[in-house]
């Protein structure tokens, strides 16, 4: 054979096993990396998931919470609650009390302090209660002056008709005072009537005379006793979620995904309209002197969002609280919201 000849039989040769090895080891590496960076960016696709929908809910229900808060305790223009009549029977039961606009429960070992009512129930232990008696919807106008005390409402029929119903817990009020009752008839073809005698409605009326006569644009607006507290998601039993409770209502569920709430209150001691120390219900001696509150929450993310086993705890407001171990992704938000009506 030639020199080549030779030379082009050894051109054509192929690789050896020893370089095809190498060859599927270095593919091998090359694949295992590009393996490892999408699970890597996949992972970190779901904790930032994660973290959107947790603070979603965050913000969802401080936005339900605050706008509550700041709705607690409005009487018309009169800022004393000593200038509302309360006509309702059983003004100072539970669903009733507008004259007490905020309230709390403080967890402790299995029970609250103070004792919940008798219609909050299932609540998750540890977790603390708040309740605010509040406005609920737009406000109706009454359209003629009351020739007397105890006169039916004249109201705008083609406003009120759609905003108020028998059995509407509502406040009229005006400069000179404030009226809570309810309303026991409607007629929108008698010029929106509303009509406020006693009977047996749940609760009733004790009265329908008023404190005075109301005029013109005095104000008809709904009244509700709302309570939020945590309890097991409906839509998944190993979960918890806000919930929120109106007068003799249902309650609602607000928010899956909230694990825990605290709550410190705000106590003006001096009088000048701003907290001076924050307490736990079952501290606060004087509701009244309430001007805000500190709430926190513990939020928790999707099942298998967290790559370690939750800490045992975390603290909230200063305390610990104990946390489930699941591998959830969790945070705590806090912010103090003031109650609008008892600013200066």
């Amino acid at each position: 054979m030639t020199s080549s000849c030779r030379m082009k039989a050894n051109s054509v040769r192929g690789f050896s096993l020893v370089s095809l090895m190498i060859a599927m080891v270095l593919s091998l590496l090359l694949v295992a990396g590009l393996f490892k960076l999408f699970l890597s960016n996949k992972t970190t696709y779901g904790i930032q998931s994660s973290l959107s929908r947790l603070q979603e809910n965050a913000r969802f229900a401080f936005g339900t919470l605050a706008h509550d808060v700041r709705q607690s305790g409005y009487y018309g223009c009169v800022r004393n609650s000593s200038d509302v009549q309360n006509v309702l029977n059983n003004s100072n039961s539970y669903d009733y009390n507008f004259s007490t606009p905020i309230q709390g429960f403080d967890a402790q070992n299995g029970s609250w302090a103070p004792a919940l009512p008798a219609s909050i129930t299932n609540v998750a232990p540890g977790t603390d209660v708040l309740t605010l008696r509040r406005l609920n919807g737009d406000p109706v106008f009454i359209t003629k002056e009351m020739p007397d005390t105890s006169a039916d409402l004249k109201t705008d029929p083609t406003l009120s008709a759609g905003m108020l119903k028998v059995g509407d817990i509502v406040m009229l009020s005006d400069c000179a005072g404030s009226t809570i009752f309810q309303i026991t008839n409607f007629n929108a073809n008698n010029q929106g009537s509303v009509v406020h005698n006693t009977g047996t409605a749940s609760p009733g009326n004790v009265t329908k005379i008023f404190s005075h006569r109301y005029t013109v644009n005095s104000e008809i607006q709904k009244m509700v006793t709302s309570t939020y507290f945590i309890r097991k998601s409906t839509l998944n039993t190993n979960r918890l979620a806000l919930w929120r409770k109106d007068g003799s209502n249902s309650a609602q569920e607000l928010v899956e995904g909230i694990d825990n709430m605290q709550i410190l209150y705000g106590v003006d001691t001096d009088k000048n309209s701003s907290a001076d120390v924050y307490k736990t219900a079952d501290a606060v001696t004087n509701w009244a002197n309430v001007v805000s509150v500190k709430i926190s929450l513990m939020v928790s993310g999707g099942k298998g969002t967290a790559q370690t086993v939750s800490p045992a705890t975390l603290t909230m407001l200063g305390n610990s609280e104990p946390v489930a171990q699941d591998h959830r992704l969790r945070r705590i938000f806090t912010t103090t919201i003031a109650l609008r009506n008892r600013l200066p």
